[in-house]
């Protein structure tokens, strides 16, 4: 779920053009494959998206924004629209707007509708085993039932404290001092190498997958664990002892391991940790070879 404002316009505006306009010194840019993000470092969870369109740009929010992320928006909408002279509509409204309206856009009433659009993302979740993604501008992260006391009454507090996690996790990979795993993936073939993973998977009453997902864990390094994009997909972890040693171990295996050790968990699924020590060599006699 999202909401966009609408700019027409065929003018063009540079980033730190946008940036001068706020005139607020805690806002900051980051650029993915789609369009610009800003943000509030330490209060934004997913950021304002910026796309460039053929027609002017497109300018909007995901569920799961932060009220800091709802205001911001508003404000690069008013500073975009005034910079490009641009014509400014709402995507669920025909009407016309000025830069200096749509700083105010909708009152607190547009603030609380967004609150509802990220309860509706919470109320998807049909089972334990279901798992929404909630992407950060930096760092994603999963939620799931457990997330909540009853999935049916879902409280404002308990979707606020979601986003306090979100935004704690947006600045944490912010930090120079921990390493960020990257998610991989492989094509299962017939004859695949993943044997015994495939054995493992049969064990349980699984479906051979069509994929394999995995990331690298080094012994006493403190990595953030990244989301899996497929769940219900195959997946494993590969532990690299400081000496270069490697084996896998089971992605479920794994956050067992990280849960019963207490290591920070955000939201479902992604982990601040460093394994060290017996932790780390626990684990580690448990794997696999290639």
């Amino acid at each position: 779920m999202s909401f966009y404002f609408n700019l027409k316009t065929e003018n063009r505006v540079s980033e730190q053009a946008v940036l001068d306009a706020l005139d607020d010194q805690d806002v900051g840019v980051k650029n993915n494959p789609y369009g610009a993000v800003y943000f509030i470092s330490g209060k934004s969870l997913r950021g304002v998206m910026v796309y460039e369109t053929k027609r002017g740009y497109d300018i909007g929010l995901n569920a799961f924004s932060t009220r800091e992320d709802i205001k911001l928006c508003r404000n690069v909408v008013a500073a975009i629209g005034s910079l490009t002279q641009a014509t400014i509509k709402a995507q669920d409204d025909d009407t016309v707007l000025s830069p200096e309206s749509v700083t105010n856009y909708g009152g607190d009433a547009w603030v609380k509708a967004r609150w509802h659009e990220a309860k509706a993302v919470a109320l998807m979740l049909k089972n334990d085993k279901s798992t929404a993604c909630i992407d950060g501008y930096q760092v994603p992260f999963g939620i799931s039932r457990k997330d909540f006391r009853n999935a049916k009454e879902i409280s404002k507090a308990e979707i606020s404290a979601i986003q306090a996690e979100g935004v704690e996790l947006q600045s944490l990979a912010e930090q120079d001092d921990i390493h960020h795993a990257e998610l991989f993936e492989i094509k299962l073939h017939a004859l695949s190498v993943f044997r015994k993973l495939m054995r493992l998977l049969r064990a349980k009453g699984l479906r051979r997958p069509n994929s394999l997902e995995h990331f690298g864990v080094v012994e006493n390094t403190r990595t953030l664990t990244p989301l899996l994009t497929k769940p219900e997909q195959a997946s494993r972890v590969y532990l690299i002892s400081a000496s270069g040693e490697k084996r896998w171990v089971p992605f479920d295996q794994f956050t067992a391991h990280l849960r019963a050790l207490s290591h920070r968990e955000f939201g479902t699924g992604v982990f601040d940790t460093t394994l060290s020590g017996g932790d780390f060599h626990k684990l580690f006699q448990s794997g696999s070879e290639d």
